[in-house]
């Protein structure tokens, strides 16, 4: 089985609203997506980490 090396990226603190509301609605959509996709890959990560445990 082939190991994959994996980094995680540390999320962003937040940046300064920017001035077009528009803009700051995506902005908005932009973090809640990668914080979403930052907890899946933990969570991945995590049950990956279970699944090697019990293997062995």
């Amino acid at each position: 089985m082939a190991r994959q090396a994996v980094r995680i990226a540390v999320p962003l603190p937040p940046a300064d609203p920017p001035a077009d509301p528009t803009a700051g609605a995506l902005r908005h959509v932009v973090d809640e997506v990668f914080a979403s996709t930052y907890a899946i890959g933990e969570l991945k990560l995590e049950v990956a980490r279970g699944a090697v445990r019990r293997r062995s």
